[in-house]
């Protein structure tokens, strides 16, 4: 793997360190570049919303495994349904926190998804917890597949940007906190198709 920001090389072992001691990085997920770091992390959420710009008050999604997030919250019949049919996948569920989550992400609610990806499910393993997760762009401009872009836009922050293939597109987000499920954004499941599989 190449870090962009250094021109390097950077090993598996090399971003695990990173994301243990609280830093930000940049990787090539099956939707769009995510900027991530460990919910482990004392200072990572705070890391996170300062190299994006995002208001306190705009939590980012958490990129879990299928075992981390029956942990992290609470899912009524339809939420597992719908985690079991479409996880991995583009497929963000918004669910009631559980305690365990509210210690790293103290609000009522929280945006979980499993990545179809090996590399962030591996280090997702490893590190033991999952990923606090938004799209790789400063709040409020929008987001762009295009790779050199990213970078310029955080190796200014010394964040590593890691090579990779990415989608480009982002996940639908469902809140399932209700009896009957609420589409929020409507990104590579679509509307309709999410309602008849549920069905």
């Amino acid at each position: 793997m190449k870090n962009l920001t250094t021109g390097k090389e950077i090993s598996f072992e090399e971003i695990c360190t990173l994301l243990k001691q609280g830093k930000c990085i940049v990787l090539p997920t099956d939707t769009t570049y995510g900027l991530v770091a460990w919910t482990g992390a004392k200072e990572a959420l705070e890391n996170l919303n300062i190299a994006k710009g995002n208001p306190q008050a705009k939590p980012p999604q958490v990129l879990c495994t299928f075992e981390q997030a029956l942990k992290y919250a609470d899912f009524n019949d339809k939420a597992l349904k719908a985690a079991k049919i479409f996880w991995p996948g583009a497929l963000t569920l918004v669910l009631h926190s559980s305690q365990l989550a509210k210690s790293f992400l103290p609000i009522e609610t929280i945006g979980l998804r499993v990545p179809n990806n090996d590399l962030i499910l591996r280090i997702m393993q490893e590190l033991g917890g999952g990923l606090f997760a938004s799209s790789a762009n400063r709040h409020g401009q929008g987001y762009t597949p295009d790779l050199e872009f990213i970078k310029e836009v955080f190796a200014l922050q010394n964040i590593a940007v890691i090579e990779g293939l990415s989608k480009g597109q982002s996940s639908s987000v469902v809140d399932m906190t209700k009896e009957e499920p609420i589409f929020l954004r409507e990104g590579e499941i679509s509307k309709e198709y999410f309602k008849k599989i549920i069905k």
